[in-house]
């Protein structure tokens, strides 16, 4: 223990010194303790049951109402032709499945297909609320985080756009693709384009909001984290149709680029938007297939009569993010980002700073009561 030179017994301290500030930081001090990390492999696992229950309760939601919709809609239909098309297919209310459309029935359909993940956004945001410990997550949703500026949101949203387009672009340049005009809806278009949003945005809230904010609290590294989730973000496409390696590598790099969005901007808004843009520029303005995923209202769609090439743009099973050529564009997005948010010289928020007394850190039990005055 050291004593400064100049100080001598009974002398008072010096009150114009200033007081250091407790220290806040995302993770514990040190190596993470086996049980810190244990606890976050539970947070993992938490976070996958969260999406089943989610899933369920979102899926009876949206089907409710769809249902509702739907009877609205078309007069003398009944709900269960609508709740049966969304187990069967599309084929029970749109009288075909191999062709696009953009009528209300149709943007009906393809909006509550997506609307199901309204379930997990309860279900994280419930969890987030009553749990004391992973409660400052819930700033990561809210203006609370710096970065969380609709400028940035909407940033995000034309990189998700410009990023997809560019792609589908090359491929109809190149002969993949041969797209014709559908039609146009203008309500149909805004409700299905919410309805991606929120689908886009849970898997956002799951990835980059709680288990990024729980890895870092832990790793103490924004890198581990950003690693790490994206692996968890590239398996969740496990078992979509026409998965390839490198079509798990482009997702995966995917959730590289939305975490930049996260850590280097600051900003879970402009990788809800990123998202958003992604999916909704594949799947409804263009018709293609989103991770092997194809919805019937769009605005544009295959040319009648002619059928999608594989090439170095467009892979037609899975869909855009299949091929070389989304590769070389999300790693230049990454870069991009990543050099902006440097220039920029972002801080990122912390969380956890000012975490409430009485909170424990991961790995550490309770704290006891304060003595009694």
């Amino acid at each position: 223990m050291s004593v400064e030179k100049d100080a001598s017994p009974g002398t008072p301290p010096d009150a114009s010194a200033p007081t250091p500030a407790p220290a806040t930081s995302a993770a514990p001090a040190g190596r993470p303790s086996a049980c810190s990390v244990a606890g976050l492999v539970g947070s993992y696992a938490w976070a996958l049951a969260m999406i089943a229950l989610g899933s369920l309760l979102g899926g009876v939601v949206a089907v409710l109402v769809g249902s509702l919709a739907y009877v609205a809609l078309v007069p003398g239909a009944d709900a269960g032709d609508f709740a049966g098309a969304m187990l069967d297919g599309a084929g029970g209310i749109l009288g075909t499945t191999d062709s696009y459309s953009t009528s209300a029935v149709s943007a009906l359909y393809t909006g509550v297909s997506y609307l199901g993940t309204i379930g997990v956004w309860i279900v994280v945001l419930v969890y987030l609320a009553a749990s004391r410990r992973a409660r400052p997550i819930l700033k990561t949703v809210t203006r609370r985080v710096a970065g969380n500026t609709p400028a940035r949101l909407g940033a995000g949203l034309l990189l998700g756009l410009a990023l997809n387009g560019a792609c589908a672009l090359v491929a109809v340049a190149t002969g993949s693709l041969d797209l014709s005009f559908v039609g146009l809806n203008v309500g149909g278009l805004v409700f299905v384009f919410l309805c991606v949003f929120v689908q886009s945005s849970s898997e956002e809230l799951l990835c980059r909001c709680y288990l990024y904010q729980r890895t870092l609290r832990v790793s103490g590294s924004p890198v581990v984290s950003l690693v790490v989730t994206s692996l968890l973000f590239g398996a969740l496409h496990l078992g979509n149709a026409g998965l390839t390696p490198l079509a798990l590598a482009n997702v995966t790099l995917v959730g590289v680029l939305f975490g930049l969005l996260t850590w280097r901007l600051d900003s879970p808004w402009a990788a809800f938007g990123a998202h958003t843009g992604w999916n909704f520029m594949q799947a409804v303005v263009l018709g293609l297939p989103n991770s092997g995923i194809v919805t019937p209202f769009a605005l544009f769609g295959l040319a009648p009569g002619t059928s999608t090439v594989a090439g170095i743009a467009y892979d037609p099973a899975f869909g855009i993010e299949g091929l070389p050529l989304a590769t070389v564009l999300i790693v230049a997005a990454c870069a991009c980002v990543y050099l902006w948010g440097k220039r920029c010289a972002v801080r990122p928020t912390d969380v956890w700073a000012g975490l409430e007394e009485g909170v424990p850190r991961d790995g550490e039990a309770s704290p006891l009561p304060p003595a009694a005055a």
